[in-house]
């Protein structure tokens, strides 16, 4: 099972369907769930390639990493290993994160939601555990704190630039549907792009104070795969969230 892949790596990545997702693709030119290219909206391609962003994100999708690329240790497989991910799953919450909006930190513009730190250093360290059983070789270890690159290191000036460019692309999206929910474990061969393997939402333990979030007490599995429409949809900064998720499956604006 997935003898395919070589590599293999933990990543926030957007809940499927969300504006964000779609935006993701359109700027990636990836869709890591299906593991092919995706259709990207020529107006963003001069913005791309100011951002030299296949250097970060290249056939990965837009995501957020959680863990350094690694191989799997002689002895293990990746059912194991996504047993040991459903049950980081288990235990740790949702994060909720603040509306971000695309800035500049250390020459690279990103978006750096705020919010709760403790469950995303509770996330982290979890993985890490994880990763000392499962993984051999590993990679360049990932940054300690949650942030999603939507660019190569380009300088302060340019970054602060195509920040101000990207704003409207992402000023409408609503992020409690971009929340902190999921992960997934992707896999990658030795040469290619990478695609999901599996999805993980987090539920965290039992509990009944949820304060109404949508993830905490809905019971559903917290291992499942992810099916997505082969259609890619596109639009345009002016369009709100409620109309994006109003598109019939063609990609186009239900009428």
């Amino acid at each position: 099972m997935h003898k395919e892949y070589a590599r293999f790596v933990v990543d926030w990545v957007p809940g499927a369907g969300t504006a964000l997702a779609r935006f993701g693709r359109h700027w990636t030119g990836w869709c890591a769930d299906l593991g092919r290219p995706a259709a990207q909206d020529g107006r963003l391609a001069a913005l791309r390639t100011q951002a030299h962003s296949d250097r970060v994100l290249g056939l990965r999708g837009l995501h957020a990493p959680l863990t350094p690329v690694f191989e799997l240790r002689a002895g293990t497989n990746v059912r194991t290993l996504s047993d040991a991910l459903a049950e980081v799953a288990n235990t740790v919450p949702p994060v909720m994160m603040a509306p971000a909006r695309p800035m500049v930190f250390e020459g690279r513009v990103e978006l750096r939601p705020s919010g709760p730190s403790e469950e995303v250093g509770q996330l982290l360290a979890e993985l890490s555990t994880v990763l000392a059983r499962f993984a051999g070789r590993i990679g360049t270890p990932s940054s300690t704190r949650f942030a999603i690159p939507l660019s190569a290191v380009i300088g302060q000036i340019r970054g602060y630039a195509l920040a101000e460019a990207l704003a409207p692309w992402l000023s409408d999206m609503r992020w409690d549907a971009a929340d902190l929910g999921e992960i997934a474990l992707k896999g990658a061969p030795v040469r290619g792009g990478w695609r999901v393997i599996e999805r993980f939402r987090l539920t965290g333990p039992e509990r009944c104070d949820c304060g109404g979030h949508p993830l905490a007490c809905e019971g559903t599995p917290l291992l499942y795969h992810r099916v997505l429409d082969e259609a890619e949809g596109s639009y345009t900064p002016e369009q709100t969230h409620d109309q994006m998720h109003d598109q019939s499956p063609d990609g186009l604006t239900a009428g």
